[in-house]
């Protein structure tokens, strides 16, 4: 209404009024019946023409009986939406305009008098609709209500008997048999066979009909006067007493009441105070209690909360605005303690010698949780089955709630939980609804409250991530009975079509909103990870298959981080490489990636990594207390707790490793002979960390441009000393790392492809050979390979042997021997115009150098792959001259 006040005349000009019934009708018609749309003014095109109408009658240019015959023609009528949505725009002009012209006593007042009056004889109005629109004095002048003193007293009467006057109920008398009767027919409802003794006060016989007592029930409301509201309260108390056995039949008779009235009367109840005189006398109780319920919630009450929820009787939403603390409250606690968390969670590992000696910065992956295997339970909530179950801690009036609150929060912390996630269930009660949903195992309505709840992180909370375990445990028990350990004999083992369908659809969604706490049941963590080896089946998949989709989301979301909260459980660091050594390394390099983007806080350290970036400072501080220690004396001693220490989070144990090494290149021999107890998991997190420092954006070079960085050299030599020296570890990666780089010309990693032919194949280019040597090199191929022999003379020849065939291997399997000797052969011809550099000596010895590293490669390949094969394997001279590029003499040299 405000732009009425100010709009001019823009849809319907007085020229075009005048001409009514020519051209004016049809274009008001119109307007009033086209399509919806907006002004210029940005306002809707119908209020603007009704508005335009009426004030069109106020000033004289239309007439009282041709705008209330066009509101009520025909063709307005013909959509009875549209037409119901018109007269509502009409009212509400008619109401502003007599606002507008209140207090006047002019032409404009009179015509629209007359204009409402014609609205109403005409049909285009009823009067109801204007009776509930119009001012008083504007509905007496049009003569709707006969005067506007009575209109206004009968208005005052009704508005104070409906909203003011309250019906008083005596108790002593007809009320109280009422609600005694009420209560006798409570106890007639049936009950299910399990609970058959809670109908031991029936006396028409177990398993009765409801919709008996819900007749005689709704009989009582009418017979006595009872109050509806207080009987929707009586039967929510009944239910509660036993939610599991009494609300199934009880929930009929909740059709007899209000349904925006059942959350108010729910509601109420979870802000009962307790009658407890140490809440009342206990200012440090108040200071604990700050935005908590004020007493403790029953558990009965959660149960029946979310009956009615799973029911359809309440919803979340209109359930939530009555649960302590608000959300709002709740949030805004849980980000400043996640903010003091990671505040801690970043001083792990450093060292003030002013500070006194701390307690543990941070609980998380604390193993002090586990007894024997199971999960201590946290939160202050005892589980029961049923009801009649042992009270909670802090439901029990013995105990001072402070205390059990007190108590209830270090528990759940030592099980990892940060802020809301510490708080017992009976204080937090959106909490607590959240919980009772998850054992009614509802999905749809618990992912409703998990989005709602996304901002307190709740599966983190001990007991919500005990029963979201508990439920995926149930949905994939099926699929997993046949391949438990202790599965018969005879039990079919299932396909990866069956183990496909048993990861997805409610397992799935499970399994990632558990995420990383999934740590707290290692039993469920092992039967995922035997469960995915299944689905990826014995045959390779393809990067895009869904069984590799479903297991990468699986990996990523729940079961990579909860191995990183684990502490030293070599067992379930082996259930994990039992599912990512059938994936490529491609894949599982990139979840290695993500895994540590979470770790080390990239991207500002989000508060929901917390738990990722306290268990990699952990690591990296148990980490460097290793190598601070580690000498070639004592490998077997340190590398038993380097490897101990790995089964975690082998990724910042095997970074601060690679780092050292890099800094000290003295300790390559002692870290080699250590790392021989590390996990094959261990190995391949390695392999990763080797590449990711390897192509770290680091200068490759010495400030004299010629020699390679000491990083660069010291890496190349620890990279090529393991892989000689463990042959388990991934190489594949590295090789494809090698020939992606020379493809990029970075001659410098040239370093590391011929360390890697010295020390795991001892095979090295000399350049200054004896004279028995030169003759030699006449000879024989036979006479040549043995006047080179480098592992012949050191005494390796068998590891040397095995280096080289598993390199040669691994090249012929990806078709990397033609590629190699392509990209030596570009980069030899090309590296003297890439190189970007006055000094001509410079220039030649880079030249030198990949001459050197290219000939130790031919060299290589000609002594270890048979003539046969290595033809086969190389491009015609021709192409390789004019199609690759390479120099002929090289070209010759290969075919050689």
């Amino acid at each position: 209404h405000s732009h009425t006040a100010t709009m001019d005349s823009v849809l319907l000009k007085d020229e075009t009024l005048k001409d009514w019934m020519g051209k004016g009708r049809a274009a008001a018609l119109a307007l009033l019946g086209g399509a919806p749309g907006l002004t210029t003014d940005g306002l809707p095109t119908l209020t603007v023409a009704v508005c335009e109408l009426c004030r069109a009658v106020l000033r004289g240019a239309l007439s009282e009986a041709n705008a209330a015959a066009l509101f009520a023609s025909a063709e307005l009528r013909a959509d009875a939406n549209r037409f119901e949505a018109l007269q509502t725009v009409i009212a509400d002009a008619l109401w502003y305009l007599g606002v507008e012209t209140e207090g006047v006593s002019d032409a404009r007042k009179l015509r629209l008098v007359q204009l409402v009056r014609a609205c109403v004889d005409g049909g285009a109005l009823p009067a109801a609709l204007l009776k509930e629109t119009l001012e008083v004095e504007l509905l007496a002048a049009g003569g709707l209500v006969p005067s506007a003193d009575i209109f206004k007293r009968k208005e005052v009467k009704v508005n104070t008997a409906q909203k003011y006057a309250q019906q008083k109920y005596n108790l002593l008398r007809e009320e109280s048999e009422g609600y005694s009767k009420l209560m006798a027919e409570l106890a007639e409802l049936p009950v299910p066979a399990s609970h058959a003794v809670l109908a031991g006060t029936a006396t028409r016989g177990v398993g009765k009909s409801a919709s008996a007592t819900v007749r005689n029930v709704q009989s009582l409301i009418g017979y006595f006067d009872l109050d509806p509201n207080r009987v929707c309260d009586v039967i929510l108390s009944y239910v509660q007493a036993a939610p599991a056995a009494r609300a199934p039949a009880s929930l009929a008779l909740l059709d007899l009441f209000r349904p925006s009235a059942l959350p108010q009367i729910l509601g109420a109840r979870f802000h009962q105070p307790a009658a407890t005189a140490a809440l009342a006398a206990s200012g440090a109780v108040a200071d604990e209690l700050k935005g908590r319920p004020s007493a403790p919630t029953p558990t009965a009450l959660y149960a029946l909360s979310a009956a009615l929820v799973v029911a359809g009787r309440v919803s979340t939403l209109a359930l939530l605005p009555h649960l302590t603390p608000s959300l709002a409250a709740a949030t805004e606690r849980h980000r400043e303690a996640q903010k003091e968390a990671l505040r801690a969670a970043s001083k792990i590992g450093s060292i003030s010698l002013n500070a006194p000696a701390p307690d543990a910065l941070l609980g998380v992956s604390d193993t002090s949780a586990y007894k024997g295997g199971h999960r201590r339970r946290g939160g202050g909530e005892v589980a029961a089955d049923d009801e009649g179950a042992a009270v909670t801690e802090l439901e029990d009036p013995s105990v001072p709630i402070a205390t059990a609150l007190a108590a209830a929060c270090r528990r759940a912390e030592n099980e990892g939980g940060v802020g809301e996630q510490a708080e017992p269930l009976s204080l937090h009660q959106p909490l607590g609804l959240l919980h009772a949903l998850l054992r009614a195992r509802d999905w749809a309505k618990v992912s409703e409250l998990l989005s709602l709840l996304a901002p307190l992180q709740p599966a983190g909370h001990p007991d919500v991530s005990e029963q979201l375990s508990g439920w995926l445990s149930e949905s994939i028990a099926k699929a997993y009975a046949p391949i438990s350990p202790s599965a018969p004999a005879s039990a079919v083992f299932p396909t990866p079509e069956d183990a496909f369908e048993a990861l997805g659809g409610l397992a799935s969604e499970l399994a990632l909103t558990l995420g990383l706490w999934l740590y707290r049941t290692p039993l469920l963590f092992a039967q995922l990870c035997r469960l995915c080896v299944v689905a990826l089946g014995p045959s390779p998949q393809t990067a895009d298959s869904p069984a590799s989709a479903r297991v990468l989301a699986l990996l990523e979301g729940a079961l990579l981080p909860a191995l990183t909260q684990l502490k030293a459980n070599a067992g379930m660091a082996a259930e994990m490489w039992s599912v990512v050594s059938l994936l490529p390394y491609t894949q599982r390099y990139a979840l290695y990636a993500s895994l540590k983007d979470k770790s080390v806080g990239a991207g500002g350290g989000r508060a929901d990594w917390l738990p990722l970036i306290a268990s990699w400072k952990g690591g990296v501080n148990e980490a460097k207390r290793i190598m601070r220690r580690l000498s070639k004396d004592n490998t077997k001693q340190y590398g038993r707790q380097l490897a101990k220490a790995s089964h975690a989070h082998p990724l910042a144990v095997l970074d601060v490793l690679v780092a050292q090494v890099e800094s000290y290149e003295n300790l390559i021999a002692a870290v080699v002979e250590s790392l021989r107890w590390l996990s094959p998991l261990a190995f391949d997190c390695l392999s990763f960390s080797l590449l990711e420092h390897l192509g770290a954006g680091r200068a490759r070079l010495k400030d004299d441009g010629l020699n390679a960085s000491h990083w660069l050299q010291s890496l190349a030599a620890f990279t090529a000393a393991i892989y000689r020296r463990h042959f388990g570890i991934e190489l594949r990666g590295l090789l494809h790392y090698l020939a992606h780089a020379l493809k990029a010309g970075q001659s410098t990693q040239l370093l590391l492809l011929t360390a890697l032919l010295k020390t795991m194949a001892l095979h090295e280019h000399v350049d200054e050979l004896s004279d028995e040597q030169i003759d030699a090199l006449g000879g024989s191929d036979a006479l040549r390979a043995a006047s080179l022999d480098l592992a012949g003379a050191a005494g390796t020849k068998a590891v040397s042997k095995k280096g080289a065939t598993r390199l040669v291997s691994e090249m012929m399997a990806d078709g990397l021997i033609a590629r190699l000797l392509v990209l030596l052969g570009r980069q030899r011809a090309t590296i003297c115009h890439a190189v970007d550099t006055p000094h001509l000596k410079l220039v030649g010895e880079m030249h030198d150098r990949c001459h050197d590293a290219l000939m130790q490669f031919v060299a290589f390949m000609t002594a270890n792959v048979p003539s046969a094969d290595y033809a086969a394997l190389l491009p015609p001279v021709d192409k390789l001259v004019l199609g690759h590029a390479v120099e002929v003499e090289i070209a010759f040299t290969f075919a050689a």
